[in-house]
């Protein structure tokens, strides 16, 4: 359900079309999930670029939303709105304008190391089923459960994303098991982690940017595959380990949040 198809890395990402009717050319979504409504997950935002549904979130304050450093590659703070509080993408409610946003140095846009990004709204996000979630305080160990969430494409093949808000349970790859599935593509490091059910459930396109939760605390962001494969049983999706860079994160929540 979330993580899947386009670009040349496979960057869960973005949506290009009618806002009601996104088409998706580089994004990534949940495969096998099911539908779920946004009281499941009140911290869970969409965000879109220029009018169209282009990345998920989380929101870590009710000022703060984190999402992937690629969702915010060649953009400027007015190009996005965010939106929480929402089961359906159509859903026009509480919409709020980006401020600024924080990329830290050390991301890299081909390797992909530190793929997050927080993006300061201008007024608070608050209101029925909006709920900051907090950052955990250890990373996912190999075989626990990750939920992740969002609206990305339900197999790779997709060209819309669903409506409904999709969540699905991943488990955790041992991190020497997840460096040989991408040995030949690319390097994953020790502040990423790989998830999946193989052949059976994954992030995709459109996915970029959302959540990976362990419980009831924020461990990971949805990052990168491979291309044009979602749910494939050699090709886990990949995650930002937060518990690997959660200073930075940390600084700017307590500087700007």
């Amino acid at each position: 359900m979330l993580l899947c198809q386009v670009l040349l890395l496979f960057t869960f990402h973005t949506v290009t079309a009618l806002p009601t009717s996104p088409i998706l050319h580089r994004s990534r979504r949940i495969v096998g999930g099911d539908p779920a409504f946004i009281t499941q997950v009140p911290y869970l935002v969409n965000i879109r670029k220029n009018g169209y549904f282009h990345c998920g979130g989380s929101l870590i304050s009710s000022r703060c939303v984190l999402t992937a450093a690629h969702c915010v590659r060649n953009a400027v703070p007015n190009d996005f709105i965010v939106r929480g509080g929402v089961t359906l993408l159509n859903d026009v409610e509480n919409k709020r304008f980006v401020e600024r946003f924080f990329v830290p140095a050390e991301y890299n846009n081909i390797t992909f190391e530190h793929d997050f990004s927080i993006l300061r709204l201008k007024t608070k996000l608050q209101g029925a089923s909006i709920k900051p979630i907090l950052l955990g305080d250890a990373p996912p160990l190999p075989g626990d459960f990750i939920q992740v969430s969002g609206w990305g494409l339900t197999h790779e093949n997709a060209v819309f994303p669903p409506n409904r808000m999709q969540t699905v349970y991943l488990r955790v790859f041992e991190q020497e098991e997840c460096k040989a599935f991408y040995e030949a593509y690319r390097n994953v490091t020790e502040t990423m982690f790989c998830a999946s059910v193989p052949g059976e459930k994954d992030a995709c396109l459109a996915d970029s940017g959302g959540p990976a939760v362990l419980g009831d605390r924020l461990v990971g962001v949805v990052s990168w595959g491979k291309k044009n494969e979602c749910g494939h049983a050699d090709s886990p999706g990949v995650y930002v380990n937060l518990n690997k860079v959660k200073n930075w994160i940390m600084d700017i929540l307590y500087t700007y949040c």
